[in-house]
């Protein structure tokens, strides 16, 4: 007799537990709001030292770091071992890698030394902490110290080194000594019984990959298995980026179908190699193509990807194909993209001459809390007043002030030749006294200065709105004044001496006392003023 079986029953889960919520902490809080990070510090260090905890000073010492602020950071780190502060390690692990992207790798050791005088380390560090301080060493090319680093922590800290401290050392041996040196380290890790890990093998792969020793990779992967170690998708990625650099794009494609068969599936990554290739290739049907076979495997591209092809399109003049990718991968990707992807847009429409493509492109990159390059900034100035967008101009000089960036002369003779065929030209009315501002002409309202010191001498980013929005307003037509522009490039006015010192082009000096002297003494003495001033600060 058959018995039927019992049916199964799925498990329900019961009602969702509320996320537990975190008191906000106010003194946190108010450094948050603090925008000078500095500031910031000095309200701590003036703070109730029974309201320093760790949230509140990790938070602090990430912003310093990031700011660069070496002797703020350095007052902070007194303040915890005075107060002695518990914090988590995790945080002097972050800012002993941070002084490694600095530049500062013995700022790090010293911090890696000194772990044992805050509160949370009572012993010895932990080998996170060594090997942060050996990423911080190897960075800036200190292999040597790294090892005698190595060394002295087994036998000062009786440290034991795991596979992540010799796959720091390993890398920087096969950027600075190659694959030999890299080789004795990594028999050395096996001496000490320590089991390699896929990232070790990854890293000497790409290093044969990178100089074109595709052998030595294959069978670097074949070791790999023979020890069980599995390879992953960036393995196969590596070797396939060699095999396309060797001009071999159908091994490399066969090659990532194959890996299937070996217990890994293909990830962004090796269509990532593939998508680079075609594109460096200028084979752009080939990336469309891959993008296609990636959506029937329902894998979204990421930002790199979407990046490449942006660049690979930007570099074939392509920008508004270039710029529909930016906008697709926000709104069907979902990514946000990064720096370089903003990057590589602006700068194609600036190289392309659409400038108001590179504007909303800089808008959007800004608004995104990334900034464009310097060198970016002043062809956008350049392209801009070109075609007559002064206004959107003086928002980018606007944006470089904000971030100390310097116009170079180029852009200043674009931006004075745009403001006078725009006719934003100075006349001296009701004795020198009243001039209208374009938009104060509208609302008829006046803006009045007193002396040159309140005009020039308020400082350059006054002077510059001036320049744009000052209008000539005393039954001046457009075309009454003539301005030659090509006597004009080369003024640019800066205010000396408070505001009273205006050299000539040919180093003579005019002093005036007042407006009155300056713009009232009259339309022709007004422009030859105009036209022999030149900036010398």
């Amino acid at each position: 007799m058959l018995r039927r079986r019992p049916p199964s029953f799925k498990h329900r889960r019961g009602p969702r537990k509320p996320s537990p919520t975190h008191t906000p902490i106010p003194l946190l809080e108010e450094l948050k709001s603090t925008a000078d990070p500095a500031a910031a510090l000095r309200l701590l260090q003036h703070a109730d030292p029974d309201l320093l905890s760790y949230p509140v000073c990790s938070s602090l010492l990430y912003r310093l770091a990031k700011a660069r602020l070496v002797p703020e950071i350095d007052s902070l780190l007194a303040l915890l071992r005075a107060h002695r502060v518990p914090c988590k390690e995790a945080a002097f692990n972050s800012l002993i890698r941070r002084f490694g992207s600095d530049g500062l790798p013995d700022r790090a050791v010293d911090l890696f030394h000194a772990l044992r005088s805050f509160e949370f380390c009572t012993s010895t560090p932990s080998v996170q902490s060594l090997n942060s301080a050996l990423a911080a060493l190897v960075e800036n090319c200190r292999l040597e110290q790294a090892r005698a680093l190595l060394a002295q922590s087994a036998a000062t800290f009786g440290l034991r080194a795991n596979a992540v401290s010799y796959n720091i050392l390993i890398q920087g041996c096969c950027a600075a000594e190659g694959s030999s040196s890299a080789r004795l380290l990594f028999d050395e890790m096996l001496q000490k019984g320590i089991r390699p890990t896929v990232v070790t093998y990854n890293v000497l792969i790409g290093h044969s990959a990178k100089n074109g020793d595709l052998g030595t990779g294959a069978r670097l992967k074949e070791e790999m298995v023979r020890r069980g170690v599995q390879p992953n998708a960036i393995t196969f990625a590596l070797l396939m980026d060699a095999l396309c650099r060797e001009g071999n794009y159908a091994a490399a494609k066969k090659m990532m179908f194959d890996m299937e068969y070996q217990g890994c599936k293909a990830g962004l990554v090796n269509y990532g190699v593939l998508v680079s290739d075609r594109g460096r290739r200028g084979d752009l049907d080939g990336v469309r193509a891959l993008l296609a076979e990636m959506k029937r495997r329902k894998l979204k591209p990421d930002v790199p990807i979407y990046g490449a092809l942006i660049n690979y399109l930007c570099g074939a003049g392509r920008t508004a194909e270039a710029y529909a990718v930016l906008v697709e991968m926000q709104v069907e990707g979902g990514c946000e993209p990064n720096a370089a992807a903003y990057r590589m847009m602006a700068d194609g429409a600036c190289r392309a001459g659409d400038f108001e493509m590179a504007s909303r492109v800089v808008t959007a990159m800004l608004a995104s809390r990334h900034c464009p390059r310097e060198e970016t900034f002043r062809c956008l100035m350049n392209g801009l007043c070109g075609i007559g967008k002064v206004e959107a101009a003086c928002s980018v000089l606007e944006e470089m002030a904000r971030r100390e960036m310097e116009l170079d002369g180029n852009g200043w003779k674009a931006l004075v030749e745009a403001t006078l065929i725009l006719h934003l030209l100075f006349y001296a009315t009701d004795g020198g006294h009243g001039i209208r501002g374009k938009e104060q002409l509208d609302q008829g309202r006046e803006a009045r200065f007193c002396s040159v010191g309140s005009f020039l001498g308020s400082g350059r980013n006054s002077l510059q709105q001036h320049l744009v929005s000052a209008v000539a307003v005393k039954g001046v037509s457009d075309h009454s004044i003539p301005f030659p522009p090509d006597q004009i490039l080369h003024l640019l006015f800066c205010a000396t001496d408070g505001g009273h010192e205006i050299r000539g082009k040919e180093g003579r000096e005019a002093r005036f006392c007042s407006v009155g002297s300056f713009l009232g003494s009259g339309r022709n003495s007004l422009q030859q003023h105009l036209v022999s001033a030149v900036a010398v600060k």
